[in-house]
């Protein structure tokens, strides 16, 4: 088996296919093996573990047929357990995606240390001469609010002087799935061109605003709508350092009790468009700053994954 790099067939959301697509520019010619079924691999060869891992955890640890590299990821307690030390302790150290995943493995004693996310890695699929002046909004609330109330916030949010100068483009895509390997990554290639050229993007999705960043795509991070508890921000930490945040959205009925959720379900919200302030101005004129610590995680795992590739060269 060549290298392999792992996708994930049954998801909705392109975030997860960005994430193969930036391994798939490190690795050449990369096998594309179904993150849910590593553990079924019969064919010895090398793999790059990297993304949110898993949904099946009983299929956890991969075969033994495959000599991984675990960079880029992400895992919660079900994976990372005292039960898999000695798979982990075997291929340690290993390349977190966030600092919540990295105190996991230092919990049960693995080495570790925080990579980021392999989305950093990526470069612009085309070369992009002159900037369009296309503002994209992606999925500025997630999809664990009603979408009768993400169209309230979305529509009330954008100035009025502004609303016909912005596109909307969102991530989940219930058809995902029925697609081939090879559409998929087309699709995402497609995708990233669009960015790559626009002249801002504000997401609530870290794989827009990790994928924009690597690019020089100015973007912004909106920090609303996710749930304030630390174990639910678990993904977080230590990537969202890097972004340029905005976090001061006011909106009516947004918390996550079961009140407002209650409210937001019966429509009351159509009632308060006034309490809904608008993103300013100035969020629009934003020129991408980035400190020097994307740069070094973007070099960092390109070094990481060449040496697991060619030894040799090392």
């Amino acid at each position: 088996m060549k290298t392999g790099i792992v996708f994930f067939q049954e998801s909705q959301n392109l975030g997860d296919d960005i994430q193969t697509y930036a391994a798939s520019q490190l690795v050449p010619n990369p096998v594309f093996i179904e993150r849910e079924q590593l553990n079924k691999i019969e064919t010895p060869g090398k793999a790059i573990i990297s993304g949110w891992f898993m949904h099946n955890p009983e299929n956890f640890p991969p075969s033994d047929k495959i000599n991984p590299l675990f960079i880029s990821f992400h895992g919660k307690s079900s994976v990372i357990n005292d039960t898999h030390y000695s798979y982990f302790k075997k291929h340690e150290p290993i390349g977190c995606r966030d600092y919540n995943t990295l105190k996991l493995f230092q919990s049960i004693g693995i080495k570790a240390y925080f990579s980021g996310c392999a989305t950093l890695t990526l470069n612009p699929p085309e070369t992009v001469k002159d900037r369009t002046e296309e503002i994209i909004i992606v999925d500025l609330l997630r999809n664990n609010y009603t979408a009768s109330y993400r169209n309230f916030v979305k529509a009330n949010l954008i100035p009025e002087e502004l609303k016909d100068k912005v596109s909307y483009f969102s991530h989940s895509m219930p058809d995902l799935p029925s697609k081939s390997i090879d559409d998929r990554m087309e699709l995402v290639k497609n995708v990233l061109i669009r960015y790559s050229k626009a002249k801002l993007v504000i997401t609530s999705l870290i794989h827009c605003a990790l994928p924009c960043i690597a690019m020089g795509t100015p973007v912004v991070f909106v920090d609303f709508g996710f749930d304030k508890s630390a174990i639910k921000r678990d993904r977080f930490k230590g990537i969202i350092d890097i972004m340029n945040i905005y976090d001061k959205i006011e909106a009516p009925l947004a918390n996550r009790n079961i009140i407002h959720t209650t409210l937001r379900v019966l429509h009351f919200h159509k009632l308060l468009k006034h309490k809904v302030k608008p993103l300013p101005l100035s969020l629009f004129n934003t020129n991408e700053h980035h400190n020097s610590l994307d740069s070094e995680l973007r070099d960092t795992l390109k070094l990481r994954v060449n040496e697991f590739i060619n030894p040799q060269t090392s």
